[in-house]
C-alpha cells in the first residue's frame, strides 16, 4: 500500500480506513488529498451529477 507509506501510516491503519473500520482525522485525508493531488471537495462530494 503505496499510499499509506506516502502519508505515513500503517498499512493497517489505512486499510480500516478504506473498509470504514475506523475514523479519519482530517489531517489524514488533507495529506491523502496532497498525495493524489485532488481537492478535499471532490473527495466529499457525494451528489450524483
Amino acid at each position: 500500500m503505496r499510499l499509506a507509506e506516502l502519508i505515513n501510516i500503517s498499512r493497517t491503519h489505512m486499510s480500516r480506513i478504506e473498509t470504514a473500520e475506523c475514523a479519519v482525522s482530517l489531517d489524514v485525508v488533507f495529506e491523502i488529498c496532497d498525495v493524489l493531488r485532488v481537492s478535499p471537495d471532490k473527495i466529499f462530494n457525494f451528489r450524483m451529477d
